[in-house]
């Protein structure tokens, strides 16, 4: 299965770090693996940024790790 996470960070700072602990949540409980989930994440305010690819991380504890 793959997960593209889209999301919009323009909100209040306070509003999108809980958005983003509840997006560490939700991939917390993934089986995030090369033949299981594979998650992307693209963000934005005013411009799209490309966090990460589907085929970038096969370990959710990546996933966890990457700078925002």
């Amino acid at each position: 299965m793959d997960i593209a996470l889209v999301v919009d960070i323009s909100a209040e700072i306070d509003e999108a770090s809980e958005m983003l602990e509840m997006l560490q949540l939700l991939v917390y409980g993934l089986p995030v693996a090369r033949n299981h989930v594979r998650i992307a994440l693209v963000v934005y305010t005013r411009t799209t940024v490309i966090r990460f690819y589907l085929n970038t991380y096969f370990d959710k504890s990546k996933v966890d790790s990457t700078p925002r």
